[in-house]
């Protein structure tokens, strides 16, 4: 992903604050998706906590949390939204004073698997992939394994560098 191609479009909602993520809510703001589920959320908080010691200012980089639900049936979409409503409130209370949880908790049901689909995420279990897109929606460069926490700060760190947002 180092031709800075477009990134696939989408638009999916934030669970609890409603807010939209698509290519124009997201147009100047370089943006950190991760794509992951509950078994990876250790690794997801490192690097979470890691951008946002470098980029504190959700205007300079936004940071979202994209999960496949396509395998949960219809039937209890509603408890799923619940349990993912209880994440984003437990990490809401853990943001600095005056941070806008909207801002800082994007946790993004991706109900029919598209969005992982049409950016070939195949298995973001235990080992989450991180997908990072410039404020035009090009696509920097994406990571996962071991390295996932180093090799997205690095990637970031290029855009901001440039001056790419």
């Amino acid at each position: 992903m180092t031709d800075h191609t477009y990134a696939p479009d989408f638009h999916l909602q934030a669970i609890r604050s409603g807010r939209s993520i698509n290519r124009e809510s997201c147009r100047g703001t370089p943006l950190v998706l991760l794509f992951h589920n509950q078994e990876a959320v250790d690794t997801v908080t490192a690097l979470q906590r890691e951008l946002r010691e470098r980029w504190p200012d959700a205007r300079n980089l936004l940071v979202a949390s994209i999960v496949d639900m396509s395998g949960v049936p219809g039937i209890i979409h509603g408890m799923a939204k619940r349990v993912m409503g209880s994440a984003y409130a437990e990490a809401a209370q853990l943001l600095p004073e005056g941070l806008a949880p909207a801002d800082y908790v994007i946790i993004l049901p991706d109900w029919r698997g598209s969005v992982y689909r049409d950016f070939e995420i195949h298995d973001a279990g235990r080992a989450p992939t991180s997908v990072v897109v410039d404020g035009e929606w090009r696509l920097r460069g994406r990571s996962g394994g071991a390295q996932i926490v180093a090799e997205t700060v690095r990637i970031v760190n290029g855009i901001a560098s440039s001056g790419a947002s």
